[in-house]
Formats: C-alpha cells, structure tokens, sequence
C-alpha cells in the first residue's frame, strides 16, 4: 500500500510503469544490435543525457508512444550508425587553442 501511495505522490500512475518497462528494453534490444545512447540520441533529436535518463527509468520520453515506434524502427536498419561526433583529435585540440 505504501508503495502505491509512494507512486501516487510521485506523480506515477500503474500504466506509466509498463510503458517505462517497454522503453527500456527497446534501449537494451538497439544496445545489443550496436547502438550506442549517443546514435540513438542523434536519430530521435534528443540529448544523449536525455536517452540515458530513460534507460535508468528516471524519467518518461513524451510523447511516450511515437518514441515507443521510432525505437522499434530503428532495431530494423539494417546498418547502425557508426559517424563520429567530433573529427579525429577535434575537442583536445578546440580545448588547447581556447586556453
């Protein structure tokens, strides 16, 4: 019963813990097919911190059913993205001619 009330107070309703749980395994299903969070992060135009926290199951991606179908989508590419983020040597570089 406190747990209830607990999720409750929390803002978490019973059919919000399912869909979270569907969330997280579409993350583990494209992490076991070569996905990383930040490739994920970069397909659905959110931040990699923001995919992370949906994996922890520390928050809900809304709206919370088309990014259930991008997910499922991206499992059925053939090729997972392998493009860098930064150029080869690109953020030491930047950090040393910044100081």
């Amino acid at each position: 019963m406190y747990a209830n009330m607990q999720s409750m107070l929390d803002g978490e309703s019973e059919l919000d813990k399912p869909q979270l749980n569907e969330v997280q395994q579409a993350l583990a299903n494209l992490e076991d097919l070569g996905w990383t969070l930040a490739a994920i992060a970069d397909e659905l135009t959110v931040t990699p911190n923001a995919v992370q926290k949906w994996k922890a199951g520390q928050r809900t991606p809304r709206p919370l059913k088309p990014t259930l179908v991008l997910l499922e989508s991206l499992a059925h590419r053939k090729r997972v993205p392998k493009k860098r983020r930064y150029e080869r040597g690109g953020r030491s570089r930047h950090m040393a001619e910044a100081s």
